[in-house]
C-alpha cells in the first residue's frame, strides 16, 4: 500500500488520517460547544479515532490528536469550565490523556481499563503528582470481568 507512514511499531497512517482525526476531534469540540453553551443537557461522543493514546507531543497506538484533553482545555478556555471530568471506559489505559493531565487538579481522569494489556500503563497508584496528585483514578480490571465490578464497587 502506498502512502503509508509508519507512527510506531505497529501503528502506521494513512493519507486519510490527519483528516479523520481533525474531524472526529472537531465533533467533540462542537459537541462541548453545545453542552456548555445549553443546547443539550449531556452528550456521549462516539469518536474513532479516539485519541486516549496521543500523547502531549507524540503520535501512539492509532491516535493522532488527545481528543478528550483537547476538549477540556476547549472547555475551560473557551467556557470558563474550572473542574472537568474525564470517564475514559475502554479496554485500554488513555495513557496519552493520563499523560496531558497528571500535574493538574483541574481536570479529574478516570479510566477502566484491561490491565496487564497495552500500553501496559493505568496501575491502581498511579493517581497524578504535584498539584494533579489524587486527581487520576485508574481502576484496571482483569479480563473477562463483567458486572461482578460494578457491585463490587457499589459496596465499596
Amino acid at each position: 500500500m502506498t502512502g503509508l507512514a509508519d507512527l510506531d511499531f505497529d501503528t502506521y497512517a494513512t493519507p486519510a488520517s490527519y483528516r479523520l482525526a481533525t474531524e472526529a476531534c472537531g465533533g467533540l469540540l462542537a459537541l462541548v460547544d453545545r453542552v456548555m453553551g445549553g443546547d443539550l443537557d449531556a452528550g456521549f461522543a462516539f469518536g474513532r479515532p479516539p485519541g486516549h493514546h496521543a500523547r502531549p507531543a507524540q503520535a501512539m497506538g492509532f491516535c493522532l490528536i488527545s481528543n478528550a484533553a483537547v476538549a477540556a482545555r476547549h472547555a475551560q478556555a473557551a467556557w470558563g469550565a474550572e473542574r472537568v471530568l474525564i470517564v475514559d471506559l475502554d479496554v485500554h489505559h488513555g495513557n496519552g490523556t493520563q499523560e496531558a493531565f497528571y500535574e493538574d487538579a483541574s481536570v479529574l481522569f478516570v479510566s477502566t481499563h484491561q490491565s496487564d494489556l497495552y500500553p501496559a500503563t493505568g496501575a491502581l497508584d498511579e493517581t497524578g503528582v504535584g498539584d494533579g496528585a489524587g486527581a487520576t483514578v485508574n481502576l484496571p480490571v482483569p479480563g473477562g470481568t463483567g458486572d461482578e465490578v460494578v457491585d463490587l464497587l457499589r459496596a465499596v
